[in-house]
């Protein structure tokens, strides 16, 4: 049987080892008009409005579109234990 100091002691070094995630590591995207697509690095990640949990410290590509509108793309850092936010103005095409 295992004693409670064994189990305190385990937990301690789980959590020594498995340190939880950095809060706040965001990326949001918003667009004008809503429901644009939205890739990442060059694979489709979903719709606008756009929330993900991300890694920061990295720098990624990022296209927004939507039908005969023109493509909105910006490469950018999501920052560390910070939300990084986008606006898409999607304009239409003449």
């Amino acid at each position: 049987m295992t004693s409670r100091t064994e189990l305190t002691l385990c937990a301690a070094l789980l959590l020594l080892c498995c340190p939880p995630r950095a809060v706040g590591d965001k990326l949001q995207i918003t667009s004008t008009p809503i429901g644009a697509t939205v890739e990442l690095d060059g694979v489709a990640a979903g719709v606008t409005p756009f929330e993900k949990d991300f890694p920061g410290g990295y720098f990624h590509k990022t296209r927004t579109s939507m039908g005969s509108r023109l493509d909105w793309r910006r490469t950018l850092e999501v920052l560390k234990s910070s939300k990084t936010s986008l606006k898409a103005a999607l304009e239409p095409v003449r």
